[in-house]
């Protein structure tokens, strides 16, 4: 019976991992920064399934509506973009987001569009 007890004990620990999920981090949403090709910070915000990129001190925004796919990847749905080397995606073009590992506050991911993959690194953020 003690042993039991003890496997539904361990058992009832995996699903409730499972369950709140690996990437809640990035779920939950908030503020999160990166630095851009030329090492200036760019702050997003993620919040009720949008994604908000502020770039170059505000002076260009990336806006995206979030699809969660699983508990670690989302479909970002370009919705505005004003920087300047976004010529080459349209409204409706599709930034897929699969997070490779978490590591305190800093998330891995890969990011995918057109064919093209981005290796990154943005780290959550409570200064803003």
């Amino acid at each position: 019976m003690k042993i039991i007890a003890i496997f539904l004990g361990f058992l009832l620990s995996i699903l409730s991992f499972s369950t709140t999920g690996e990437c809640e981090l990035l779920r939950e949403g908030g503020t999160f920064v990166y630095d851009d090709e030329d090492g200036d910070m760019v702050v997003v915000v993620i919040e009720n399934n949008k994604h908000t990129e502020h770039h170059k001190g505000n002076k260009y925004i990336v806006e995206s509506d979030i699809k969660w796919i699983s508990d670690c990847e989302y479909n970002a749905s370009l919705v505005k973009a004003t920087l300047p080397d976004m010529a080459l995606f349209k409204k409706g073009d599709i930034l897929n987001i699969k997070v490779d590992k978490i590591d305190g506050d800093d998330i891995y991911y890969t990011r995918t569009i057109k064919k093209m993959k981005f290796k990154g690194k943005m780290t959550k953020t409570r200064e803003f």
